[in-house]
């Protein structure tokens, strides 16, 4: 991440699975994938995160899926009709994502960026996390900047 974000982080979870740190300061959710994850762990990390948004008030969302490594189809409607219509009204407007390593969960990953659009979210997919995070600081809930290095999706 860039600049020191330390003082303002707060850990939510960190385990074997995957982590979540909140940075109320700067209105962001972070959440890093470690290993690959069931169809039950996956919707238990993104619930989480989408409750720390609410919680928090937070508008940014930086996820790092490089160790994604499948989204199970029946996952798509949770995600479509709950997930994202939740973490929408809590105040999700900007979301950075790191590509999965594997293709077919990149592919997933670009095909739910790609419905974000008609929600309001604006999403950049990066390679890395420091170009995610310098993205995500540039972002100050009033306009929208292109990403150097990043793909719009």
């Amino acid at each position: 991440m860039s600049g020191d974000l330390s003082v303002d982080r707060l850990e939510i979870r960190h385990d074997a699975l995957a982590s979540i740190w909140a940075y109320p300061a700067h209105k962001l959710v972070h959440h890093q994938i470690h290993q690959a994850l069931t169809t039950s762990q996956l919707r238990a990390l993104l619930t989480a995160v989408s409750r720390t948004m609410n919680d928090y008030q937070l508008s940014k969302w930086l996820a790092d899926d490089r160790q994604l490594t499948a989204v199970e189809a029946t996952l798509y409607p949770w995600i479509e009709q709950v997930l994202v219509p939740r973490a929408v009204r809590a105040g999700w407007k900007y979301w950075a994502l790191i590509r999965p390593h594997k293709a077919d969960a990149a592919y997933v990953m670009h095909t739910i960026s790609a419905k974000l659009a008609v929600s309001g979210v604006t999403v950049f997919v990066f390679e890395n996390p420091k170009a995610a995070q310098a993205w995500l600081d540039a972002q100050d809930d009033r306009s929208v900047s292109s990403a150097p290095g990043s793909r719009g999706e």
